[in-house]
């Protein structure tokens, strides 16, 4: 780092002005991009540079803090929203300093601990966090080679009899629609009614989410998605029958990659199944479009398997503890309260009295 300005950025103005300067690295995925914190950003930021002698950045971490329990605790930026945690790198060298700096710099504000959630196994910060950090939990995700088949029809012929009569039968049965809508094309309307579908289908299935338990959360995650960025495209596409919402999709694009971020359906054509039809027909605009990796992201649902021929990442939630109280976190809170603190709030929330007072 001897050759690196560094840097602790604070004040939204400064935050904001740093976050529009830094471009992503050609490794990073789009949960990376300060797109997530742009419209978030508050007193709680920080966001951390390392320039070169010529004022480029080669490092940057973005960072919220929260204060929960008496525990200061470091988050990335645009927690809950986003999926992969890592920095961004333009620089060949290791990061594990810049880092170490990061860290340093969190412990002299009296900050606890680093929470990380879901660090691929090849992050630029997974060898640090693993040789420092507690791994709390690993998890895969699951994701599609899609250069395993020479196009998109080899791909459709690989699928099982079954999946391919069902994908025929919505067709063929139902006045069907397929449509996709890119960056500026995509209205806060739509992104609302798909909210809303997601929102029944886990009240359906007695599931709840970080970002789907906060009406706050949705208003923010709406702006998100309206809003366009040049680090990646937002992606969306429905299948409507009859005019209906039956299924849709809200996913990212960048490079050759696809996120697949938000898949749901209307119970009501379950029979149908269009859901998977609707991987189906996302997987042939992938191929359609020069793309060759469909990531599920975590967590790996059994169907995410069925569709990546069991192929997957190993993604970590890791914890790195400044002090005694960010190891007291870790053991007393993460790994023991919080878990009965979600199953009475999983509890509560599937309750009939809970269900009467929602309607």
């Amino acid at each position: 780092m001897s050759n690196f300005t560094f840097k602790a950025i604070t004040g939204k103005k400064n935050i904001q002005n740093t976050v529009d300067q830094i471009k992503l690295d050609s490794q990073n995925t789009v949960f990376a991009s300060g797109s997530w914190l742009r419209n978030l950003i508050n007193d709680n930021n920080i966001s951390f540079t390392a320039q070169d002698q010529n004022g480029q950045v080669a490092h940057a971490l973005h960072l919220n803090l929260k204060r929960k329990f008496g525990f200061c605790i470091a988050e990335m930026a645009g927690e809950p929203f986003t999926q992969y945690s890592d920095a961004i790198n333009h620089n060949q060298q290791s990061i594990d300093d810049f880092l170490k700096i990061c860290l340093a710099h969190l412990a002299d504000i009296q900050c606890d601990a680093l929470h990380l959630r879901n660090v691929r196994a090849d992050a630029h910060i997974i060898e640090y966090c693993q040789a420092n950090g507690r791994i709390l939990a690993k998890k895969q995700a699951p994701w599609v080679d899609l250069t395993q088949f020479e196009n998109y029809e080899a791909y459709f012929n690989s699928l099982s009899k079954t999946t391919k009569k069902t994908y025929r039968r919505l067709f063929r049965e139902l006045d069907t629609q397929f449509n996709v809508y890119l960056d500026d094309e995509i209205t806060r309307e739509l992104i609302d009614e798909i909210i809303e579908l997601k929102s029944m289908q886990l009240d359906d299935h007695g599931k709840s989410s970080r970002v789907f338990a906060d009406l706050q959360n949705l208003k923010q995650l709406s702006t998100i998605l309206t809003t366009q960025t040049s680090d990646f495209n937002i992606f969306v596409s429905t299948i409507r029958c009859g005019g209906t919402l039956a299924s849709a999709a809200i996913s990212f694009i960048r490079g050759e990659r696809y996120y697949g971020y938000i898949v749901t359906m209307d119970n009501n054509f379950i029979k149908y199944k269009p859901g998977n039809i609707h991987v189906i027909l996302n997987i042939e605009y992938a191929y359609n479009h020069g793309i060759t990796s469909y990531d599920f992201l975590s967590p790996a649902d059994e169907y995410k398997y069925r569709w990546s021929k069991n192929n997957s990442i190993a993604v970590y939630d890791i914890l790195l503890p400044m002090n005694a109280k960010g190891k007291l976190y870790g053991s007393v809170y993460l790994n023991k309260l919080r878990p009965r603190l979600k199953s009475l709030y999983l509890y509560m929330y599937n309750s009939r009295l809970y269900k009467v007072f929602k309607k």
